[in-house]
């Protein structure tokens, strides 16, 4: 009898009898030359917000923050949910904290959306919630509409779609405030193009173009602390198709290049690690806006996960391969979203919002 012959990556093929087989919710590992057939992790249902698709998160100190459509909620490491405040929109967000002391009040903690720049704290009675980001001391400006923020360093990070790159820290102030100067930018010039995302990782901010991506490195300037040390020319198809600049993932960068291909950076070199079936749902998503990426860890494998309306792809960062996923009822993955907190990763229900935390022993 012929054995028969598993893949030890997803190849659906375009055709019948096209491709080599599909792993769905299962990868394959590797000990030595022996490959193993692991089911993917499950998920616990942990807590119900409601309110929509999870839109992101933040672990501040023995609070996870939590993003949904209108609102923001904490949930501590008892599971137990409460509501911050109103967070208008239904969109992603990018949140970030500093290193300001918990004594004098700290840390500062910004949300960056759709419909604006937030903080989290006390207003003027001293009561805790949400509100927005205060306009600068000296000039009275206003934040603006920034596309994401990221945090390193002691310094907020702004990016906005005309390329500008916005710092925070003043004179009196350097660093772990919310304040800026007004001089305290650059412009990523490198291309004449729309700019989507800023992340922190590896001790560099990136800033990602459509068709081209800076990197930037602390050198203790002024008034823009930050100096350029690379172009890469290669731009991003959608601001949240990357993942793997997250809390817990320690390997590099993965992202969705403006070619609709997938690519994983080894330095500043992005290297192409997509297959021709992943680049097809990809190109069939017809919008970069509607990818979601992810990272998440377990038993040893660093999974970067991306999702489409209709499907999800995952990518091995230990094996090199890829596997796809789908939940019950459900052509894609339920979960998206994901956040290191209290040694777990959590995850958001696309469905319906709820806190999800990831379970290899749970095959539901």
């Amino acid at each position: 009898m012929v054995a028969l012959a598993f893949p030890t990556s997803s190849s659906p093929g375009a055709i019948p009898g096209e491709g080599s087989g599909r792993l769905i919710n299962v990868l394959a590992v590797k000990d030595g030359a022996e490959v193993r057939y692991v089911p993917a992790p499950g998920l616990d249902v942990v807590a119900s917000p409601g309110f929509g698709a999870p839109r992101g998160g933040l672990l501040v100190d023995d609070a996870l923050l939590l993003a949904r459509a209108d609102n923001l909620f904490a949930l501590d490491a008892g599971f137990k949910l409460k509501r911050i405040g109103a967070l208008p929109g239904s969109k992603p967000v990018t949140m970030a904290r500093d290193n300001f002391a918990i004594s004098a009040g700290g840390p500062h903690m910004v949300i960056c959306g759709e419909t604006g720049v937030f903080v989290v704290g006390p207003d003027a009675n001293g009561v805790q919630g949400v509100q927005p980001y205060p306009n600068n001391t000296s000039s009275g400006a206003s934040i603006g509409a920034p596309t994401s923020v990221a945090f390193q360093d002691g310094y907020f990070f702004f990016l906005y779609d005309d390329g500008e790159l916005l710092a925070t820290g003043t004179t009196a102030t350097p660093t772990n405030t919310l304040d800026w100067s007004d001089q305290s930018y650059t412009k990523c010039e490198s291309k004449p193009c729309k700019w989507l995302r800023v992340t922190a990782s590896g001790g560099q901010i990136w800033a990602w173009g459509e068709t081209s991506t800076e990197v930037y490195s602390d050198q203790g300037l002024q008034p823009f602390p930050y100096a350029r040390a690379q172009v890469i020319p290669v731009g991003l198809l959608g601001p949240w198709c990357i993942a793997g600049f997250e809390d817990g993932w320690d390997g590099q960068q993965i992202f969705v290049a403006a070619d609709g291909s997938v690519r994983q950076l080894n330095g500043y070199t992005p290297a192409r690690i997509s297959t021709r079936a992943v680049e097809r749902a990809i190109e069939a998503a017809m919008s970069g806006d509607v990818l979601r990426a992810c990272a998440y860890t377990f038993g040893g494998n660093a999974i970067w996960s991306l999702s489409g309306p209709d499907w999800t792809w995952e990518f091995n960062a230990n094996t090199q391969a890829w596997h796809e996923r789908a939940s019950q009822g459900m052509d894609r993955w339920r979960a998206e979203a994901s956040v290191l907190a209290f040694n777990r990763w959590f995850l958001g229900d696309v469905g319906n919002g709820d806190v999800l935390v990831l379970n290899p022993d749970n095959r539901s």
